[in-house]
């Protein structure tokens, strides 16, 4: 391992230097400046958007859940409504489809099974 100074590391402006960190310092630009630079920017050229990106974007509106904070409902919907057009499901199904956790799943899968009959 090479043995840099300290004045190199500083020159470089990188983040090792001699088996220590080295503080990298940069200029501070407020959020007016930013936004500054922003608008300037804007005005100066007309964004180019690529089409690809948002080609195969979906289509449905998004729908949130019923009532805010019922999660659990909203999850629980979505499983019986799995459940009702497959006319089964499984715990793996269940995770896959929602994103949940293994455990969760199984506690819908038990709830399901109680609900269904």
């Amino acid at each position: 391992m090479s043995v840099r100074s300290p004045e190199k590391c500083a020159a470089d402006q990188t983040t090792q230097c001699c088996d220590e960190a080295v503080r990298v310092h940069g200029p501070y630009v407020s959020e007016e400046g930013v936004e500054l630079v922003a608008a300037d920017l804007t005005r100066q050229m007309r964004p180019a958007f690529v089409q690809e990106v948002t080609a195969n974007a979906r289509t449905e509106p998004f729908t949130p859940p019923a009532a805010p904070g019922s999660l659990e409902d909203c999850i629980y919907e979505r499983a019986l409504a799995l459940y009702m057009r497959d006319q089964r499901v499984s715990a793996g199904q269940l995770r896959r489809r929602l994103a949940i956790d293994p455990q969760r799943a199984d506690e819908l899968l038990v709830r399901l099974r109680q609900d269904v009959r």
